[in-house]
């Protein structure tokens, strides 16, 4: 009987220890949730910015832009992959090394970097955040014109891995996507190594293109898409946002050189600890007491 109460005391020591180990790596036990974030902490951000319309403007949370209550800018593009935001803190140093356009991940990534120092773990914080224009810039590096009105065509073909991308799954001929949406796409082909989408639009729909809102037009052979562009307003190239900052003859023009296109961003913030490799876990466990 004493035999066996050693045995099983050895036995839930041991399985401690590993979850010890185990915890001290991934920030679950080791670290309470109540702790300040401190300078040499590398640590995992997830954050959800709006603008002062409350729309969202960048997240790391994918579930969030899945929500049907949840307003999207005309300024949101998704990101290619959803995952916190990982740096230490206190040795994030810009990584634009001279005048040069902001993505716009990349410049929250900065500002949010210098304001968590003394935030909680595991709690929610609510953040203004601002960023400054970029000075040095040319004219013609930071502005791009467009046609208030311009052709869209009817059918495109692009890469199947960047269909899955923005679908999430292969493609399928004859699927239509995007139902609830007033820009449908139809698999008209789907080839090894490419894809071939036919657009459907509602006849003068209205859409929020990068650009701003708009109305969708069939013309035939091509559809016609008629921006309502504002001054102030934002507008989404790539990674980048700017605003616009002319409107005339037909034509508007967008400034790239503040980052988030003027506004300031109202962002939730949940820090976490960073997660250890698990080639840091792997070693530790080696580490531990023989018959473990």
């Amino acid at each position: 009987m004493q035999q066996k109460t050693s045995f099983t005391n050895t036995m839930r020591w041991r399985i401690a220890w590993l979850a010890a180990v185990w915890a001290l790596f991934y920030g679950c036990a080791a670290w309470p949730v109540s702790e300040p974030v401190s300078v040499g902490d590398a640590v995992a951000v997830d954050y959800v910015c709006r603008i002062a319309e409350g729309a969202i403007l960048a997240t790391t949370r994918e579930a969030v832009i899945k929500d049907e209550a949840e307003q999207l800018s005309h300024a949101f593009v998704p990101f290619r992959a959803y995952q916190p935001e990982q740096f230490t803190i206190g040795a994030y140093r810009s990584p634009w090394q001279g005048p040069d356009l902001h993505p716009l991940r990349e410049e929250i990534a900065f500002r949010l970097a210098g304001r968590l120092q003394g935030l909680r773990y595991g709690r929610r914080h609510h953040l203004a955040l601002a960023s400054a224009p970029i000075e040095g810039l040319p004219e013609q590096e930071r502005t791009i014109t467009f046609a208030v009105t311009y052709p869209l065509e009817k059918e495109r073909t692009l890469p199947v891995q960047q269909f899955e991308q923005i679908v999430g799954k292969p493609p399928a001929v004859g699927e239509i996507l995007f139902e609830d949406k007033p820009v449908q796409w139809e698999v008209i082909e789907a080839l090894p190594d490419s894809v071939t989408v036919r657009f459907r639009v509602k006849q003068s729909h209205a859409v929020k293109m990068p650009e701003g809102p708009a109305v969708i037009r069939d013309q035939g052979e091509h559809f016609e898409v008629t921006v309502d562009a504002r001054v102030g307003q934002l507008v989404r190239v790539g990674p980048y946002v700017g605003q616009v900052s002319a409107v005339e003859q037909g034509r508007f023009t967008a400034d790239f050189s503040h980052p988030f296109g003027g506004r300031e961003l109202a962002c939730e913030v949940v820090v976490q600890r960073a997660p250890a490799s698990e080639r840091d876990v792997e070693q530790a466990v080696r580490q531990a007491p023989d018959g473990l």
